[in-house]
């Protein structure tokens, strides 16, 4: 037997669809308001004032409640996948149990006539933790008062233990001394202690204890700001140490690149080692330049400047065509002082000034690496 003398003020909100036998469900509903009385259970076919707005009343109703009952029948998710396809066809049912869990109200899944709960895989994301509760099901025939007894029953013992956790919270709140969980918090961001200083933000937040104007969410913003900078300093250690090794090991220098662009997509620009500037690959070599990577030679204004020391200059395809890009640099395995010493000796360039005229004189990379200028790395 249904217990119906003890039963508190309870509100329970029937979601269902219409086309999921109304008569049967009907039924249920029946059964419900006789526990819990007639104006605290909610189904839409009566229970929604003239000239109401149908979808605003719905909602307040799902805010009241204390459990919705997720009436479950064979076309339930035939109707759902339709909705969904159609953006324009607002799903009620839909909208009252994604509501319900986001209230964290507790839901009781009753499948009716044979139907079966849905699979995570049938359902859209916002609505699968209804999968969390254990369903029900209710069918016509001789075990009919058998079970929707059993469901009241379980329902209502669900809706006791809830009491119950809300009485040890509300007891735990009483003995929460919040002065002491602000000097905790404060202790903990001093030493730089985030996490912590975040968890006891979070328990004085819930407590309610807090003044108006204590700056809980500026507090929590900094916390968080910092706890974030802090995790990123503790995973950049691991690509400093790539870092170091790869300059013993230079095949490792793209390892590191690629370290760091995979790292800068949780932590944008973060770089305190400014290691982007040390290990970003050259862009791809171009047939098509010829001027891309080649030494230029050119001589001074007249032959007397140049045989008392001209310079050589390197044009790496930079926007100052006389400056020196070191990232060159980091393709060399040696550089050969002494033949460069003798290739660019006064001697050499005035014997190159005269076949050049006034027209600088450009050798390939490679020319340079012939000529043993040069050693680059593979």
């Amino acid at each position: 037997m249904v217990d119906t003398t003890a039963s508190p003020k309870r509100k329970i909100f029937i979601s269902y669809r219409r086309a999921d036998n109304p008569d049967f469900v009907e039924r249920i509903r029946d059964w419900f308001a006789w526990k819990y009385g007639r104006d605290s259970v909610f189904m839409d076919f009566d229970t929604i004032p003239p000239f109401t707005p149908f979808a605003d009343f719905i909602r307040d109703k799902v805010r009241e409640c204390d459990l919705l009952v997720a009436v479950i029948g064979s076309n339930w998710i035939k109707t759902l996948q339709e909705r969904i396809q159609n953006a324009d066809d607002e799903d009620y049912v839909r909208t009252e149990i994604r509501l319900a869990l986001e209230l964290k109200k507790p839901i009781a899944p009753l499948c009716i006539k044979k139907a079966t709960i849905p699979n995570a895989r049938d359902l859209p994301p916002d609505l699968r933790p209804m999968l969390d509760y254990n369903s029900a099901h209710l069918d016509s025939g001789r075990h009919f008062l058998d079970n929707i007894e059993m469901i009241l029953n379980a329902v209502e013992h669900q809706l006791e233990r809830l009491d119950a956790w809300k009485v040890m919270a509300l007891v735990q709140n009483v003995q929460f001394d919040v002065m002491t969980a602000i000097q905790h918090y404060q202790d903990a961001a001093d030493h730089d202690q985030w996490a912590a200083a975040l968890d006891w933000l979070s328990r004085i937040r819930q407590s309610g204890f807090a003044p108006d104007w204590y700056p809980l969410d500026d507090y929590q913003r900094e916390a968080q700001e910092a706890l974030h900078l802090q995790t990123a300093a503790e995973k950049y250690h691991f690509i400093r140490s790539m870092a170091e090794r790869a300059i013993r090991k230079p095949s490792e220098r793209i390892r590191v690149w690629n370290a760091l662009e995979s790292f800068w997509q949780n932590y944008p620009g973060f770089d305190p080692d400014d290691l982007a500037s040390q290990f970003r690959p050259l862009p791809e070599y171009d047939e098509e330049l010829e001027d891309y990577e080649t030494l230029v030679l050119e001589p001074q204004a007249n032959e007397e400047d140049l045989r008392g020391g001209a310079l050589t200059q390197i044009d790496a395809a930079s926007e100052n065509q006389n400056a020196l890009d070191f990232a060159l640099l980091d393709q060399l395995d040696s550089f050969a002082e002494s033949i460069a010493n003798d290739f660019f000796a006064p001697e050499h360039m005035a014997a190159v000034a005269a076949d050049l005229n006034t027209n600088p004189r450009t050798i390939s990379l490679t020319e340079a690496e012939q000529s043993g200028i040069l050693d680059l790395q593979p």
